[in-house]
């Protein structure tokens, strides 16, 4: 065995001895390796005095040869040994021998998928059977050369190998960008093709937190280029986001390492805290400024709005109407595109998603953090006309609008739409969403009621209400399994058991919704609690005072979603955690950086708790104390708890174990029983297009002032009132003279909501109405139901501004019915 190496090393023509060793590759590194070869000859060869490591990576750059699995172990193992002897300028050529190998490899295949293969076989001959469980071993096999592959690439004295060059500063520019790319492109295949998971790969881990990798390849990125038949240079990452068609060998060039930046970054993002977002110094966890960061996030979006493009190219002209390529060059261009390999829809999917994971994280710090500019996600590419979007498709049982699942079949406009709002929906201005969300809403009632449902006919749902145990009999009526996308026609019962008279045309039923709702989340019922700012969420302690207790949440996220199906505005102000949960697919838990909207205390103490120079001095375990109505339950955070100490060494684990019991753990069969009746009622997949924030708008409508103007054009008259009467116009004089605050009074007092409607008081129904209520020597009073205004007819300005402000400030003269 070892003549041969002899005869390389003593050889001193470079043919001959690459010949040598190429022809010794192939014998003993590509086939499977022997006991023989695995256990002695390649621990002897690993001495550089005896192979001539660089020598095999040249030999292998400059031949073809076979690659395999066994090639890729060698080359590995005889690295370990040759770590000190490979100099900078040897590097690139490393890690290129260790991409193409690497490549060359078949995408991993579960063992599940194996055995299902080999199980759906019974019919098969004995031959057949014999040669599928020698293919088994071979596969069994392959796996396991493997992963020795994958824990060799791991070791921490090859990941401080591989990033040597990175970190460098004595390096040329030119072998530190090599190194980059080709680094780079590794982790793309190590990813995307080996389906290595990131917990558990060192190098993987290493550079997620490595500052100088982040920056460099951002700025690769930001910098790789091609050159034009006229010797200009044109950025790849600029002709991805026009999505420009890319032939695949000019994709490879920029869409890995995309994919690896967000992919890495995602990871180290999910890792970090609010708070660690404000440290800007050097030592900083966080390898980007804000500005920086906002700058990302916004070219990150037009890069995936250009890959959407580029993934539906029939829709460029719709999707794009400033597009500046849209010329007899751009035709040719396309035409020689479609001539050569074009970059798979499955390649650049992979980049769809990791870009879209990090622009989803990047926008939901913003959420909490401020720290982008208004308007800032918004794009000026995104034309969404509402109107002519084919809402079919949000009607199709597919569970999320994952544009992979319709790439077959589906309308190039309908493939962008659905693509943007399933991704980063928050490119398209909130008020489009709420428009496109509406129009879905009015489709579901003709879907599910009849095209008749505004003119109240059509299946409906009969309740009687005793006024004196509203929440209850709602409760007991509308608990069960009805389908409350029907309308519902309330009769009330008044305190001595008589009906009331009249008849619910609508207004009737949204009181009672609003006085149901209001009396559901009341804190003394204790279904919910709130937070030290106020906020809605649900108590943990509920059971202890409700046997039934998740019917309960069941039927408030009924009622709720029903609000929300009427276009019904209620002031509900919930946690902000607490809608991330509701919004969040498959129920998933929501993170630390979520705390501070619960417990804002607990959430400091937690961040002190990871500085503190000294944890075992706090003589803290893994259990939480809960006081359940006076009485303390120790609850253990793991099997154990009780008797594990919290030290330096486990005091992450604490406090996620901590921050994950509080958001999630505590509360999470109230919150899966209260989503569970909200889409009952409502598709969640339809919420998605919005954020948190814009859910509490959704429901509650939004902060805004008060357009007096607004309402004064939508306003509408009863009794002898008209827009031109004395009465009237005082009225609108004196209103305008308000401040936002009792303007704000004054909504309330008439419609029940402070806030109003989203689209603008065109959307009111019934209309904000005023009557005439007669004599001068009344209070104004209002009926909710209808969102009637009853003024009387007061002389004079100073009279009207008097009583109004009386009236609305007291509430005096509030009426149900």
């Amino acid at each position: 065995m070892t003549r041969p190496i002899r005869q390389i090393c003593s050889s001193s023509r470079d043919n001959e001895r690459f010949a040598l060793l190429s022809s010794f590759a192939e014998t003993v590194f590509v086939p499977k390796l022997s006991d023989q070869v695995r256990n002695c000859l390649l621990p002897k060869l690993k001495d550089p005095e005896v192979f001539p490591f660089k020598d095999l990576l040249q030999c292998l750059k400059n031949t073809e040869y076979t690659s395999s699995a066994y090639l890729l172990y060698s080359v590995l193992e005889l690295a370990q040994s040759n770590a000190e002897t490979l100099k900078s300028s040897d590097m690139p050529l490393y890690l290129e021998t260790i991409l193409h190998i690497l490549k060359k490899l078949p995408p991993k295949v579960e063992k599940s998928e194996v055995q299902e293969e080999f199980e759906d076989s019974d019919d098969e001959s004995a031959s057949s059977s014999s040669q599928m469980q020698q293919d088994s071993q071979e596969n069994d096999d392959l796996g396991e050369i493997c992963e020795s592959c994958f824990e060799l690439l791991n070791t921490r004295s090859h990941v401080k190998l591989l990033l040597t060059p990175i970190e460098s500063r004595s390096l040329e520019i030119k072998p530190s960008e090599d190194c980059i790319r080709l680094l780079s492109l590794i982790v793309s295949s190590l990813v995307f093709d080996q389906k290595c998971r990131i917990h558990k790969s060192r190098l993987l881990l290493t550079l997620s937190f490595n500052r100088c990798f982040f920056k460099k390849l951002w700025r690769m990125i930001n910098q790789v280029s091609l050159q034009s038949s006229m010797g200009k240079q044109i950025s790849l990452l600029q002709m991805v986001i026009h999505g420009n068609n890319l032939r695949n060998w000019e994709a490879e060039c920029i869409a890995p390492l995309l994919a690896v930046f967000c992919f890495l970054l995602a990871n180290l993002l999910f890792s970090l805290h609010d708070i660690d977002f404000h440290s800007q110094d050097s030592g900083a966890k966080i390898p980007f400024t804000l500005e920086e960061l906002s700058d990302m996030g916004r070219t990150l979006c037009e890069a995936t709005l250009g890959v959407i493009d580029i993934m539906n190219r029939e829709i460029r002209t719709t999707t794009v109407p400033n597009y500046d390529l849209r010329s007899k060059v751009a035709k040719v261009r396309l035409a020689e595109t479609l001539e050569n390999e074009m970059y798979s829809k499955d390649k650049w999917n992979e980049v769809l998603e990791a870009m879209t994971r990090v622009i989803k994280q990047l926008h939901s710090r913003d959420t909490r953090l401020h720290y982008c500019p208004a308007d800032h996600w918004l794009s000026s590419k995104i034309e969404l006309q509402v109107d002519l979007i084919d809402l079919d498709l949000f009607f199709q049982d597919k569970g999320t609008l994952d544009p992979a699942d319709f790439l077959h079949g589906m309308p190039g406009k309908t493939f962008c739409h659905v693509a943007i709002l399933e991704h980063i929906p928050f490119v398209v201005p909130f008020v489009d969403r709420v428009k496109l969300f509406q129009r879905i809403l009015s489709q579901d009632k003709v879907r599910n009621v009849g095209s008749m449902h505004n003119f109240l006919m059509g299946p409906s749902i009969e309740v009687r209400i005793r006024r004196s145990s509203l929440y209850q009999d709602a409760f007991d009526e509308l608990s069960g399994d009805q389908d409350l996308k029907q309308k519902i026609h309330v009769q009330l019962i008044n305190i001595q058991g008589l009906e009331e008279a009249g008849v619910d045309g609508g207004g009737l039923f949204r009181e009672f919704l609003n006085e149901c709702l209001k009396a559901g989340f009341d804190q003394n019922i204790g279904f919910f609690s709130s937070t030290n700012n106020e906020l809605l969420y649900p108590n943990p302690q509920a059971h202890l005072v409700e046997r039934n207790v998740f019917k309960h949440y069941y039927f408030l996220g009924k009622m709720l979603g029903k609000a929300i199906y009427e276009n019904m505005l209620v002031e509900l102000p919930f946690a902000s955690f607490f809608l991330c949960k509701l919004l969040s697919p498959s129920n998933a838990d929501v993170d630390i950086n979520h705390l501070e909207s619960l417990d804002p205390e607990m959430y400091r103490n937690l961040l002190y708790l990871k500085d503190c120079p000294d944890v075992e001095d706090l003589a803290l375990n893994f259990t939480v104390v809960n006081n359940n109505l006076g009485e303390s339950e120790v609850v253990e955070l793991k099997p154990g708890g009780r008797d594990i100490v919290v030290t330096n060494q486990n005091r992450i684990e604490y406090i996620h174990l901590m921050a994950d019991y509080r958001l999630n753990k505590q509360i999470r069969p109230h919150c899966n029983a209260f989503r569970s009746g909200l889409s009952s009622v409502i598709d969640i997949s339809w919420l998605r297009m919005f954020d948190p924030n814009e859910l509490q708008m959704l429901i509650s409508g939004a902060q805004v002032p008060i357009d007096i103007e607004d309402l004064k054009n939508h306003a509408s008259y009863s009794g002898d009132f008209n827009e031109q009467h004395p009465c009237v116009q005082n009225f609108w004089s004196v209103v305008l003279s308000f401040n936002d605050d009792q303007r704000r009074q004054l909504l309330k007092f008439v419609t029940s909501c402070s806030r109003p409607p989203l689209l603008g008081f065109k959307d009111l129904y019934p209309p904000f109405t005023i009557h005439n209520a007669g004599a001068e020597d009344r209070l104004p009073s209002a009926s909710t139901c209808v969102n009637l205004l009853k003024l009387p007819a007061y002389p004079d300005r100073e009279t009207m501004r008097q009583r109004l402000l009386y009236s609305i400030e007291s509430g005096a003269g509030f009426e149900l019915s």
